[in-house]
């Protein structure tokens, strides 16, 4: 069945992964760190969408408060939707959530680290991100660890930004994907030269092999 609730962690009123949903009568949580931001995107949805049943919270995710602030801040357990980009931790704070009720989780991948590696960057709560594109982790390691989840590729977006994962329950209408194969770039904003000295700053950052 399906409840049409979603969370998302990390979101811009300006980018929202959920904005689909919500247009459809979809109900949901809307959780970012930025207070400017989820005040214009109140407002946003106050003037677009006047009868939405949506959550805004306002608050700083880490790996110890995350199940906490989702099921407390919901009437029932199951998540058909679940979508992560908060630009730092993410891989550490994706492994301690609870996925056992939620069908279709969206994670941010950092595509600068480059392909066939599985390396994240180390926890720190008060991590921050500083536009360096230095942030979460590898394709690699997010399908490892969502592996253990239970969940499998099935998709990732033509920018080579965001993957997508469904339950294995629900693999057999899906296409499984291979991270290797499937693993996109997000160079086509950049020129060759800004490309490579990306690439090259990034993969010489601190990482965890994981």
């Amino acid at each position: 069945s399906n409840n049409k609730y979603f969370v998302e962690l990390g979101f811009d009123f300006s980018v929202c992964n959920s904005l689909n949903l919500i247009k459809n009568g979809w109900h949901g949580t809307l959780i970012d760190v930025n207070e400017d931001t989820c005040l214009k995107m109140e407002k946003c949805l106050k003037f677009f969408y006047p009868k939405n049943n949506i959550n805004i919270l306002n608050v700083k995710v880490n790996k110890d408060n995350i199940n906490e602030i989702i099921f407390s801040n919901i009437k029932q357990r199951q998540i058909d939707f679940l979508s992560i980009d908060i630009d730092g931790n993410d891989y550490w704070v994706l492994e301690k959530i609870d996925t056992d009720n939620i069908k279709v989780i969206c994670s941010e991948y950092n595509p600068w680290i480059g392909n066939n590696v599985q390396k994240v960057i180390p926890y720190n709560k008060n991590f921050t991100y500083k536009n360096d594109y230095y942030f979460g982790a590898s394709l690699h390691s997010y399908v490892s660890l969502l592996e253990q989840k239970n969940f499998h590729l099935v998709a990732i977006d033509s920018s080579g930004t965001n993957a997508f994962y469904v339950k294995k329950q629900f693999s057999e209408y899906f296409e499984i994907l291979s991270a290797a194969s499937s693993f996109k770039k997000a160079s086509r904003f950049h020129s060759k030269e800004e490309v490579s000295k990306l690439e090259n700053f990034v993969q010489n950052c601190r990482f965890l092999e994981k």
